[in-house]
């Protein structure tokens, strides 16, 4: 019996490779192709590079497509970090006159007013490391420095550092004016707000850790979600601390830091959020600096992660993303609420990854092989969208949308195999075994959309 399956499974493959030709080539080619990618996934996780492929073959649905459903509230996981933004808006900036700066005397406002509900962390998304460390004797620097320097409230606060490039590609923070109030207040505290662009200039990830250099070596810059993660005293049950990677010694910034693919939520600033998103939402400025009017603080921000930062057209600070032109303070809400859960990392988690990546392969593959054209692209989606909803709504599992960018990859792989080893067995069915080579090929792909009597199929 085994010797048997041992035979009918290396005649399948030889038949895949088109040594071996049979009436249902294509059939079998397509199943054994399938299962010896599936294989390779299922032992080692991934598969190799598919994008020189892509001129072989095309994928049944765009990974945009997917990172979509979520920004639209579709899928809202339960375990999420509360957010609220604070958003110097339109109105916010015609209130201060437009000034080119934010002013410095109006954030320590926003930072009292809302350190005193109590929140969990606050984020203040305002560039105050500007490559020098020279003091600006302004009133509104100095009652900043005062305020941080005698800031001993719960909540840490966590400011984003601008990380730069050298000619020489080394990754350097910028020095600030603050550094030396940082380095002695411990409730303060600098994190990395930087994203990764594709070549079209859309935003696709973010680095847990930017190892960047220093006078005496390198050290690790954590991202803004993992800063919180370090700092605030009491994390949700579902979050771990997160723990550095060793440094490799190494701050160029095209050696590489591990990444994690952009999750972008339902929207918070700017519009009407869905009712599905009701962990988060936004409040103008503008109201927090109003002393006549009513709020209840301890509800805006009392126990969430609260991030003040720009919306208003002049900022500069907008990001194009699968979901449109975001502001940059949206994008740290999305890395902040969507914190992955401790559970996804160990061998239970890569086991888990691997067979979801393996389900949505075997969706595309078998919406392609039963059926066709926009039917097939159709199913395709339904389902993509039904395995997302389940792992992701119903058990958290964000890498789902990871794992479907891996399975896309795969597809790419698959199809592209298969169109080679179909038109390798359209040659030998064609001209015979007798002629091989590079003509054979030619002769082939000229002839390979007609019937042998020259008619169109």
């Amino acid at each position: 019996m085994l010797k048997k399956l041992l035979q009918t499974c290396i005649r399948w493959i030889r038949i895949t490779f088109a040594v071996e030709l049979h009436a249902d080539s294509q059939r079998i080619r397509a199943a054994t192709l399938a299962a010896i990618l599936a294989l390779l996934v299922a032992m080692s996780g991934s598969i190799g590079v598919a994008s020189p492929l892509r001129l072989l073959a095309a994928v049944p649905i765009n990974i945009d497509v997917a990172l979509r459903t979520i920004s639209i509230g579709w899928f809202e996981p339960e375990q999420t970090l509360p957010v609220t933004i604070v958003e110097i808006d339109e109105d916010t900036q015609r209130q201060w006159q437009m000034p080119a700066v934010t002013p410095r005397g109006e954030l320590v406002t926003l930072i009292e007013t809302v350190t005193a509900s109590n929140p969990l962390a606050v984020i203040i998304d305002i560039d105050l490391s500007w490559g020098n460390a020279q003091l600006c004797d302004t009133a509104g620097e100095k009652r900043l420095r005062q305020f941080l320097h005698d800031y001993d409230r719960p909540a840490p606060l966590i400011f984003p550092k601008r990380v730069s490039t050298a000619a020489n590609g080394e990754r350097r923070a910028a020095a600030s004016q603050l550094d030396d109030i940082f380095l002695h207040n411990k409730r303060l505290a600098w994190a990395h707000a930087s994203f990764e662009t594709n070549k079209k200039g859309t935003v696709r990830a973010w680095a847990d850790w930017l190892e960047v250099c220093t006078d005496t070596g390198t050290q690790w810059l954590p991202a803004v979600a993992v800063r919180i993660g370090a700092m605030i005293d009491t994390l949700p049950e579902f979050i771990e601390r997160p723990t550095p990677p060793p440094l490799t010694g190494s701050c160029q910034a095209n050696a590489g830091q591990p990444t994690r693919l952009l999750l972008i939520g339902p929207r918070i600033m700017g519009q009407t959020q869905p009712l599905l998103a009701s962990k988060s939402r936004a409040v103008s400025a503008t109201l927090l600096l109003d002393p006549e009017l009513a709020r209840n603080d301890d509800a805006l921000f009392g126990e969430r992660i609260v991030i003040i930062g720009a919306s208003h057209s002049g900022s500069g600070d907008l990001w194009l993303t699968p979901a449109g032109v975001l502001p940059g303070a949206e994008l740290l809400a999305n890395t902040v609420r969507y914190t992955p859960p401790s559970s996804q990392t160990g061998l239970l988690a890569d086991i888990k990854f691997r067979f979801i990546v393996l389900l949505y392969f075997f969706l595309f593959v078998a919406a392609a092989w039963w059926l066709r054209g926009l039917v097939a692209l159709l199913a395709s989606i339904v389902g993509a969208l039904i395995i997302t909803g389940v792992t992701v709504s119903l058990y958290n599992y964000y890498p789902a949308f990871e794992a479907l960018k891996a399975a896309l990859l795969l597809v790419i792989i698959y199809k592209a195999a298969q169109t080679v080893f179909n038109l390798v067995g359209e040659c030998r069915e064609t001209h015979g075994r007798s002629e091989a080579g590079w003509k054979t090929v030619v002769k082939t792909v000229c002839t390979h959309d007609r019937k042998p009597n020259g008619k169109q199929k």
